[in-house]
């Protein structure tokens, strides 16, 4: 099942990665050495069902690619040290779990059965998963984290995507078909009771919990199309909610430049804990930095322009890194019509605050999100 904002997009595991790609190291400091390794999901062509992991040893400047996945690999998610990949098919989706170990990936277990997970957030021993359907509600399953077993599935919003465990529960972002959501579900820990919480922007797309208890919501904006989607009748912008991490009121707010998006329909933000700054993803290209200090005045910081790299294009899948203070972004290969070619093999730059590209590694094909491990 594949997400609406990717109506347009053309679209077996291996245990043990082997090494398939050598990582080009641009920037040559001695900095490289302390800087942690990354996995990045590569999404693959969705009709294709190709999708892949690459693991990133920045310090030696090595790719180790894995094989294919058997379908689009939409997001990633670490918990307790282990990589989650969640999988959409054609048909059921299930969430692959990979350890590092001797260097390597390895699969360790896998869930099953699951509706096309979106994403997964971690709360009182259980795991919680959005899921969408066509047509229908969207839907959280609750997982067993140790047998993948599916212990309960309830009804939340349209389109859910991002969730953030929260003092009672896990907070589902409805993003609506084609960013036309505008509420926000409270699923209960306790009893699996659904609230549902308005909120004052279009299509609520991503979660984030920052500093003590306040929680940032990334709106991607709304997108209308006439009959046969060959016009766009509508659009608005994309917009940063500000919400008390206990009542869910919204502390503040601010619009952004054009929608937040990324070219691959998956997570579009990234937080540092140690400056409380969100860093947004933006369908231009370009990455938005928002602070908690500029959305209580309404204003929003500068953004950052990655520099051109030929032959890549788009922003897709993005991570934050506090060891260097520089954002790790996937981006896709561009096509000769200037494109992005979902079939080729996309990089990794790693982005300074000036938007330098300071190094790149080549990835697989349509890089889809990032994530730092611990060293």
């Amino acid at each position: 099942m594949i997400h609406p904002s990717m109506i347009r997009t053309r679209t077996v595991l291996y245990f043990v990665f082997v090494l398939l790609l050598a990582g080009c190291d641009l920037s040559g400091s001695d900095d490289d050495r302390s800087a942690a390794d990354v996995v990045v999901a590569n999404g693959g062509n969705f009709s294709d069902q190709n999708g892949s992991l690459s693991l990133i040893d920045r310090a030696a400047g090595n790719v180790t690619s894995g094989g294919d996945l058997g379908g689009f690999v939409q997001g990633l998610r670490i918990n307790d040290n282990t990589v989650h990949v969640l999988i959409n098919t054609f048909s059921e989706g299930r969430i692959d779990l990979f350890e590092r170990r001797d260097g390597a990936l390895e699969r360790v277990n896998q869930w099953t059965g699951l509706t096309a997970p979106r994403d997964v957030a971690f709360f009182g021993g259980r795991a919680f998963i959005t899921g969408f359907v066509f047509g229908a509600p969207g839907r959280v399953q609750v997982v067993n984290p140790e047998s993948g077993a599916i212990a309960a599935s309830v009804s939340v919003g349209d389109v859910p995507e991002g969730l953030l465990a929260v003092g009672t529960g896990v907070l589902v972002a409805n993003n609506g078909s084609l960013g036309s959501g505008r509420t926000l579900s409270h699923v209960r820990n306790e009893d699996l009771e659904v609230t549902t919480v308005s909120v004052p922007c279009d299509g609520p797309r991503d979660l984030a919990r920052v500093r003590d208890n306040q929680i940032v919501v990334v709106c991607t904006g709304k997108t209308v199309f006439n009959d046969d989607f060959s016009a766009v009748l509508e659009e608005t912008p994309g917009r940063v909610l500000l919400l008390d991490g206990t009542t869910f009121a919204v502390q503040a707010e601010a619009d952004l430049p054009v929608q937040a998006g990324s070219a691959n329909g998956t997570t579009t933000l990234a937080v540092s804990d140690a400056t409380g700054e969100v860093f947004v993803t933006l369908t231009d290209g370009s990455i938005q930095v928002v602070t908690l200090s500029g959305l209580a005045s309404g204003t929003l910081s500068a953004r950052i322009v990655p520099g051109e790299v030929e032959g890549t294009t788009g922003i897709s899948g993005i991570a934050y890194d506090a060891t260097r203070d520089v954002l790790l972004v996937g981006r896709l290969a561009r096509s000769g019509s200037g494109f992005p070619d979902f079939t080729a093999a996309g990089e990794l730059h790693v982005v300074s605050r000036s938007g330098d590209v300071v190094e790149r590694f080549t990835v697989g094909p349509a890089p889809s999100a990032v994530v730092v491990l611990e060293n």
